[in-house]
């Protein structure tokens, strides 16, 4: 049985088509599957397409980093090509704030700016529903026409966006789009905007190429002997082999490079022994990567196996409802039982949970949940009271996304909640760091815990998608009384960015569920995209880069793997088996 969305969000996307109808029809726009999706995701998440504004975000806009002067570069070089397509580019960072805008169309860009639409304030999806900057949710192109938009504050523009990575890591850095009048829909305008990306990449390619090549040639000429864990790594980049792959997550690389840096910097090797949250430790050789007198980088070898500590009895305390084991998950109980009964704020990235986690902490009482979004125009006081008006009896309040008050709006907040309601238990949620949040609005909270990524918790994921399976076959009456996934194809769930993490997460199981009839769940039932992904995100790191050069050589000796394997400094044996770990296929790649 096909499961469906809630029904508050099934309305309201019924009553949105149906408002929209007219306009697209009239302007021969037939809707989207990846609009329609992203008009599921803005009303899961709250959204309204009446009187939804983008809002000032918690931290300033990076206008001097690196990316926005490489965009600035290749915007500038552009000008002319801007100034013909009447239009604006907006720059935004990976959480879709506007970081810069460039206008070929003055009375455009103030149209925008009327509409909060400048630098400095959130346009993402999930601040102000479906644009072109869903582009950071799907990682694909996007062009939003008119109605197509969410909100009916934008109905009269089109949007045309891409994100931008890094070349080497593939990490999101942000995204760029091109604003222009509906009435001015340009049929070339999103391939423009990749073509910027693309220039955007490739200023990012060459500004850190020399540093790159040097860390990949010193990691092919160690890891020549596959059985024993690689990595070369400095601040933007890590590259290991498989035996590292398969030893160390996400989580363990901030460890890595928290250790490589003293090396970097203390220019002389060491040996490290480390112990995991899970009880088991390794030992690891490190070595500076030296270029000319200065060090670009550290190489990391592990020459003993993991020694792993044997597990004992388990105690497991968590949230009453919620599912997690991992290290990063138990620090967040363990914080959260610490500040028991008092004021806290949830932190953490769009979609890990955070409201989840704060009616967990409250689960068994009563609790008024109170959206921020509901202000509006409303002084604060009038909005907290009308919103709480019998929190004289429940004492227990959650506060949703307190990241989108204004820092004057924070601080009234904060006056109240100090003077007139101290005795009031807050659970507040915040998306962003804890160093976001106004000083007067974080004083009132004994505590922030951050509430973990799930790239932060993927010994989790089982878990996870175990429960999110049943919700989805309860809500909608399945008739299997369970769904197994195994573990091939929750490895290549792990391998993938979930964007909003758990919300995304959540979507990607109902559909996969709604694609099979099947109790068990294997790569075979996920949809061919993710797979294709999924194979691809293997490569860690430098490892793109790695298989880039070996094609390189390959295509330069004209097919020949002696020569190949000569130009790259490695033994033909060595070759072939780096081919066959890296999946390269020769008959694909044009020889």
């Amino acid at each position: 049985m096909k499961p469906t969305v809630s029904v508050d969000v099934r309305d309201g996307l019924f009553e949105l088509i149906e408002s929209r109808r007219q306009p697209l029809a009239s302007s021969g726009i037939e809707l989207s599957s990846s609009v329609l999706d992203s008009w599921q995701r803005s009303l899961g998440l709250g959204l309204r397409p009446v009187g939804g504004h983008p809002y000032r975000a918690s931290r300033d806009a990076d206008e001097d980093g690196r990316l926005a002067r490489l965009a600035g570069r290749v915007a500038a070089a552009s000008a002319a090509e801007l100034d013909r397509s009447a239009g604006c580019l907006s720059l935004t960072d990976p959480d879709g704030i506007i970081i810069r805008q460039w206008a070929g169309d003055g009375q455009l860009l103030t149209r925008l700016h009327e509409s909060s639409l400048l630098p400095g304030f959130c346009a993402a999806e999930s601040a102000i529903g479906t644009t072109s900057a869903m582009t950071l949710v799907s990682r694909r192109p996007a062009i939003v026409r008119g109605p197509e938009h969410f909100s009916e504050l934008f109905t009269d523009i089109t949007s045309s966006g891409m994100v931008i990575r890094h070349p080497v890591t593939r990490a999101v850095l942000g995204s760029l789009h091109l604003t222009n009048s509906f009435l001015q829909t340009s049929a070339i305008a999103l391939n423009w905007v990749t073509e910027l990306v693309r220039s955007i990449e490739n200023e990012f390619l060459e500004e850190a190429s020399e540093i790159e090549r040097i860390i990949l040639a010193r990691y092919m000429r160690e890891n020549r002997d596959s059985r024993h864990a690689v990595i070369a790594l400095n601040e933007q980049t890590i590259m290991m082999n498989a035996a590292a792959a398969r030893l160390f997550d996400r989580v363990d690389q901030a460890t890595l490079w928290e250790s490589a840096s003293k090396v970097k910097y203390g220019r002389s090797p060491t040996v490290t022994t480390v112990s995991r949250p899970d009880g088991s430790t390794f030992t690891w050789q490190c070595s500076p990567i030296d270029d000319d007198g200065r060090t670009v980088g550290v190489l990391i070898r592990m020459p003993r196996p993991m020694t792993r500590k044997p597990e004992g009895p388990r105690r497991v305390i968590g949230l009453p409802g919620l599912e997690g084991t991992s290290p990063r998950w138990r620090e967040m109980e363990r914080e959260i039982r610490a500040a028991a009964g008092r004021s806290i704020i949830l932190t953490g990235e769009a979609g890990v949970g955070k409201s989840t986690v704060a009616r967990s902490i409250n689960a068994g009482g009563l609790c008024r949940v109170v959206e921020t979004g509901t202000l509006g125009t409303l002084s604060v006081r009038d909005w907290f009271y009308g919103s709480t008006p019998d929190w004289s009896s429940s004492r227990r309040i959650i506060l949703k996304h307190l990241e989108r008050l204004s820092s004057e709006a924070a601080e009234s907040l904060a006056r109240i909640l100090e003077e007139e309601a101290p005795d009031l238990r807050i659970v507040g949620t915040f998306t962003g760091e804890e160093s976001a949040i106004p000083a007067s609005l974080r004083a009132h909270f004994v505590a922030a815990v951050r509430v973990p990524s799930i790239s932060d918790r993927l010994p989790d994921l089982s878990a996870l998608v175990s429960v999110l399976s049943a919700r989805w076959l309860k809500r909608f009456n399945d008739p299997r009384s369970e769904v197994v996934w195994s573990p091939d194809a929750l490895r290549a769930l792990s391998r993938l960015d979930w964007p909003a993490n758990v919300h995304s997460l959540n979507y990607f199981v109902g559909r996969v569920l709604s694609l099979t009839d099947s109790s068990r769940v294997d790569t075979a039932e996920l949809p061919p995209e993710v797979v294709s992904l999924a194979a691809r995100r293997a490569l860690v790191g430098l490892e793109k880069a790695e298989a880039e050069a070996i094609l390189r050589a390959v295509r330069d000796q004209s097919g020949n793997m002696v020569r190949a394997a000569e130009s790259l400094g490695i033994a033909r044996s060595t070759l072939y088996r780096k081919v066959r770990a890296l999946g390269l296929d020769f008959d694909a790649s044009n020889f």
